[in-house]
């Protein structure tokens, strides 16, 4: 890891403040981190409709293929973190790379099991960008989260209770200006009698929502990370060794440069 070529300003904060930062990072690459997420949720999304449109009856099933897109997001969340962890230290890393980068790393299948967690990326990033496994993961996971387990909690229900707020507002909007119209109640029941259309539907809004918030929820979780890092190792102190060698080298080679001109 090379300290003296990252991008972003990273130094000891407290667990909010890198939070903070992580929402700024994710402002600032936004577009490239949407991306990756579509490319590799795609799939999974897809499946989660056609499952909702052949569950589809008068019970209003579509949950259960919302569940199952929720389930599986640790898929799409790992090449989202590659690419910021290589992106903070490579300003000319790019997309492409992604994909060739997450076969070098283990299987998420891991986090598909431990799934009602609060510590996920965090995790995430210390098994996949560290190697570390077993009891020495957990050991340096409880290292990095402690004293912030509280803000690493608030921070994933924020993120959760933002998705279901959101949805549950989309529903109110949809029922207030179409549903509640009888001209479109009732042509939707005539062309959707049995809901599956409108249960597809549902499971849509909800991956949407789930891909605008996803690179401030990775994004935000990755800042925590490197942050506490930045404080258990001393990079900051790093830093300026750094910043103190490239100073002398400039001032060694300002005389030199003199002498030859």
């Amino acid at each position: 890891m090379n300290l003296d070529k990252l991008t972003v300003n990273i130094k000891p904060l407290s667990a909010y403040q890198a939070i903070d930062l992580g929402i700024a990072i994710a402002r600032a690459w936004y577009v490239p981190l949407w991306k990756i997420w579509c490319k590799h949720a795609v799939f999974v999304l897809i499946l989660a409709l056609a499952l909702a449109f052949f569950m589809a009856d008068q019970e209003e099933t579509w949950w259960v293929a919302a569940v199952l897109f929720w389930w599986l997001k640790p898929i799409y969340e790992k090449p989202m973190l590659i690419y910021l962890s290589r992106k903070l230290f490579d300003e000319h890393y790019n997309r492409s790379q992604v994909a060739m980068d997450a076969k070098k790393m283990p299987s998420v299948f891991y986090f598909l099991i431990w799934r009602f967690g609060f510590l996920r990326i965090i995790a995430m990033s210390v098994r996949l960008l560290e190697g570390q496994t077993a009891k020495n993961a957990t050991t340096r996971i409880n290292a990095l989260t402690r004293k912030q387990n509280s803000a690493i909690s608030l921070y994933v229900l924020l993120f959760f209770v933002g998705e279901m707020v959101t949805l549950f507002a989309c529903w109110q909007l949809f029922h207030e200006w179409f549903l509640d119209n009888t001209l479109f109640s009732d042509w939707l029941f005539s062309v959707d009698a049995d809901g599956r259309w409108l249960s597809a539907f549902w499971v849509l809004c909800y991956g949407m929502i789930s891909s605008i918030l996803a690179p401030f929820y990775v994004a935000s979780g990755f800042s925590v990370y490197l942050c506490k890092r930045s404080l258990l190792e001393g990079w900051d102190i790093e830093l300026m060794f750094y910043k103190l060698r490239y100073r002398y080298l400039a001032l060694k080679d300002g005389p030199n440069r003199g002498i030859h001109q």
